[in-house]
């Protein structure tokens, strides 16, 4: 009976600390987009792009398109093919 209550109660704490540490991994990686393998990506960064040979591309949209995102997240960035502009 004593050993069934050890067992149990080590077993939690195992699942605990690993639950906790699996979760605090988790919320803290950021995303980084590059052709460099050693390149870390800004902690501040939710994703950081880097490349010296390729460039990022926006969603293009026609006008049309581009005015039915309704509600347009604040922030959000498209480029307009028929006005040739980033929105």
């Amino acid at each position: 009976m004593k050993t069934d209550l050890l067992f149990k109660t080590l077993l939690l704490n195992f699942f605990s600390i690993y639950f906790i540490s699996i979760f605090s991994i988790a919320t803290a990686q950021n995303v980084a987009v590059t052709d460099d393998d050693t390149y870390i990506a800004a902690s501040s960064a939710m994703l950081d792009v880097k490349s010296i040979s390729k460039g990022l591309l926006i969603p293009r949209l026609t006008s049309i398109q581009r005015t039915a995102i309704d509600p347009a997240a604040t922030g959000l960035m498209v480029f307009d093919i028929e006005k040739n502009a980033f929105y």
